[in-house]
């Protein structure tokens, strides 16, 4: 599998785990799904913490470069090929059954 290939699937799997572990957190949280099972059980802690709001800065100090260092960062965005098609792109029904035949009953 090209590797551009396997970011894009690797993304997408991820963004659909990301969605079902946040519908059971928020199960968990909100709607009172029993928090312990057979193997494992959630422990909730609530933990504070503080928020610079720089937004209340005055301007002469937003715009004073002397309170502001520069970092660069290299994103990597997949995109599509438009006359290529999505060799992931599956309904969740899809999928293969693979058995070993044997004549014998």
């Amino acid at each position: 599998m090209h590797p551009v290939d396997e970011l894009h699937h690797l993304r997408r799997e991820m963004s659909k785990l990301m969605t079902r572990a946040d519908a059971l957190r928020h199960a968990l949280l909100e709607r009172g799904a029993p928090r312990r099972s057979n193997a494992f059980e959630v422990r909730i802690t609530t933990t504070r913490r503080r928020t610079f709001l720089k937004d209340r800065l005055p301007p002469e100090i937003l715009e004073d470069p002397r309170y502001w260092s520069v970092h660069s960062t290299q994103t990597l965005q997949v995109v599509a090929l438009a006359d290529e098609p999505d060799l992931f792109e599956k309904d969740a029904d899809d999928f293969e059954v693979i058995e070993r035949w044997s004549a014998a009953p």
